[in-house]
């Protein structure tokens, strides 16, 4: 499998964010010592340390998409390892995170993290967790419509990238991360499937529209990835 993606701007946020958080505790830290020495000072120093302790915040949000590891993508890859090259994937490339194309056609992969027992029924996505003696059940409400965001926003990168108007046949598929999430959902639109079995899920639609290889190197040429 051959793999597109923007590893520089990866690191620079996950650089940006442990710098905004240790930048963010340094000003909260300093912002205090000062209200306490200078009390003239100590509202606008407490309006500081607050406005700091934003910052860790968005710090921390970016650590933890960007800077920790495995990430999303990664475990992705290592799902789909042992595909050939005539599968390409694209992470952060193409509106959605991850895209990928082959004889099977193009899939966007969407991510969900919930975990527990995954249902589609009656048209909705519905998860089921069972801790000790208690059962708590409720719809996944998000799912549906964020795979069809990821599906806008890709129809809309890459009518930018191929000005031909080629159609790609993109399906979306929900991809559950969870290591203990278990899915019952084979009549379920948009379809969805453990990480562990994507790749088996893939590679059992080969009889899919195929995205031709030539077209999946202008795409990745005309986003500056290829040569």
């Amino acid at each position: 499998m051959i793999r597109y993606a923007n590893d520089l701007a990866i690191k620079r946020k996950a650089k940006t964010g442990k710098i905004l958080t240790l930048a963010g505790f340094g000003i909260v830290i300093g912002s205090l010592i000062l209200s306490v020495r200078e009390n003239q000072y100590a509202n606008s120093l407490l309006i500081v340390a607050f406005v700091a302790t934003i910052i860790i915040q968005i710090g921390f949000a970016l650590t933890n998409r960007w800077g920790k590891s495995p990430r999303t993508d990664e475990l992705i890859d290592r799902a789909l390892k042992g595909l050939d090259s005539s599968y390409s994937i694209f992470h952060f490339l193409l509106g959605a995170n991850h895209v990928i194309f082959g004889p099977s056609g193009g899939f966007i992969l969407v991510p969900s993290h919930d975990q527990g027992e995954i249902n589609f029924r009656d048209g909705k996505w519905w998860q089921t967790v069972r801790r000790r003696r208690k059962t708590k059940q409720k719809t996944l409400k998000n799912l549906t419509s964020e795979a069809a965001i990821e599906v806008r926003a890709t129809e809309r990168a890459l009518r930018k990238v191929l000005t031909d108007g080629e159609s790609t046949n993109l399906k979306p598929l929900l991809v559950f991360m969870h290591p203990q999430a278990v899915i019952h959902a084979t009549d379920a639109n948009p379809q969805g499937v453990h990480y562990k079995k994507l790749k088996s899920f893939i590679r059992k639609r080969r009889k899919g529209a195929s995205v031709s290889q030539n077209k999946v190197l202008r795409i990745a040429r005309n986003l500056g990835m290829g040569t």
